[in-house]
């Protein structure tokens, strides 16, 4: 794609501050970084790229030990066995919602 139209965009000193350091955590030229938020495009910095990747290995660990610790809990009373069966449920399924969103963004960037 060809660029030729050149725009131009007053702002103070620190909104360009800001602007330059979202566009360096993002490894994108401040043009590139400016256009793709313009246009309502994801912007993902490594950062993220990198909690994501952990977010996922945690996940799998976190289900992991949700089946073990359901195979060993019988439902006989042991409320603690079913407090951290029950959070942990909540955290899989808050970590499920926040990956699946993430793929998301990324098969429509693509």
């Amino acid at each position: 794609m060809t660029r030729d139209v050149v725009l131009t965009v007053r702002m103070s000193k620190d909104e360009y501050k800001l602007l330059s350091e979202r566009a360096d955590l993002t490894n994108l030229t401040i043009s590139e970084y400016a256009r793709r938020k313009m246009l309502g495009r994801v912007v993902v910095s490594d950062t993220n790229i990198a909690v994501l990747r952990e977010l996922r290995s945690i996940a799998y660990i976190l289900k992991k030990m949700y089946d073990v610790l359901k195979k060993m809990y019988d439902g006989s009373g042991d409320d603690n066995i079913a407090s951290v069966l029950s959070d942990t449920k909540k955290i899989l399924h808050m970590l499920s919602h926040i990956l699946s969103n993430r793929d998301n963004d990324d098969s429509e960037k693509n």
